[in-house]
């Protein structure tokens, strides 16, 4: 702490603990007023019902429906490959990973179609409670989902947060919009 700054880094994962350090970390904030008590407590009943009755086979259709969808609305050619798996299991749920791939062939952009169809997907996720990201990050990929996931005083801590440690903006830089310059 050479210039009288410290940082706190939290093992949400718990690659490096057992248990969850999710509660811990979101009475801190509470406490910082960085969330509501209304915020805590919906947080609370959203994690109490996911441990009662897990994702649901229905979610994932959901998904999976919602490209279909959205691929034959777009007149897309042939029929898009749209699957799923489980990759990892927890006490706590799953990680369950979507593939999808369609054939590009004649479509202008195809990688800009791509991304509008991941998107919609990620959309689809976080409406029947999935997460934005499990272990790859957020990036600039998903930058654009943070406020539906954190509210607008977490978001401006990290923004703080990512000033004091790296104010030149060199690693990461210009993900999850936190730039310093």
């Amino acid at each position: 702490m050479a210039n009288g700054r410290a940082a706190a880094f939290f093992d949400l994962d718990r690659t490096l603990m057992a248990g969850s350090s999710g509660l811990h970390w979101a009475r801190a904030a509470y406490r910082a007023g960085m969330v509501s008590r209304r915020q805590m407590a919906g947080d609370a009943w959203a994690n109490v019902k996911f441990r009662l009755r897990g994702s649901t086979d229905e979610e994932t259709e959901n998904v999976k429906r919602r490209l279909h969808d959205e691929y034959a609305r777009r007149g897309l050619p042939g029929k898009p490959f749209v699957t799923s798996r489980i990759t990892q299991l927890y006490r706590t749920g799953v990680a369950v990973y979507f593939y999808f791939g369609f054939y590009y062939k004649g479509i202008p952009n195809p990688q800009n179609v791509y991304l509008e169809l991941e998107n919609i997907a990620r959309d689809e996720i976080l409406n029947s409670g999935g997460s934005l990201s499990h272990h790859h990050g957020v990036g600039k990929l998903r930058r654009e989902f943070l406020p539906r996931i954190m509210s607008p005083a977490a978001m401006e801590w990290k923004r703080e947060l990512k000033k004091s440690l790296d104010p030149r903006d060199i690693f990461g830089a210009g993900n999850q919009d936190l730039g310093c310059r």
